[in-house]
């Protein structure tokens, strides 16, 4: 697939990616910065998806898989309940005992 082909059956597809993008994402400069990522990532496979039967199915399969990795990573670690459990305890044991001693 050369630069022309490339344009004409990827980058016009870049408005509809971006209006995809723009809703998982809910931001809309972490949308841009996601499309340009995606058409760098389909660039780079350009002769894969010249071989592809549905470019556009495999273009919006891209930009969504991006998306949900992009969620992943932007999502918060948690700790299991034992370990939240654990430490509150431990934090307010002294506290549990200073109350005994005054009843």
């Amino acid at each position: 697939m050369n630069t022309k082909d490339f344009e004409h059956k990827v980058v016009s597809l870049s408005p509809r990616v971006y209006q995809m993008v723009a809703r998982m994402l809910a931001d809309e400069e972490k949308a841009k910065d996601a499309v340009q990522e995606i058409m760098i990532k389909l660039w780079n496979n350009r002769k894969q998806l010249a071989k592809h039967p549905n470019i556009n199915g495999f273009v919006f399969l891209t930009a969504k898989n991006y998306c949900l990795d992009m969620l992943k990573k932007s999502q918060p670690f948690m700790t299991s309940d034992d370990n939240i459990l654990k430490s509150l305890t431990t934090k307010f044991a002294g506290k549990s005992l200073e109350y005994r001693e005054l009843k």
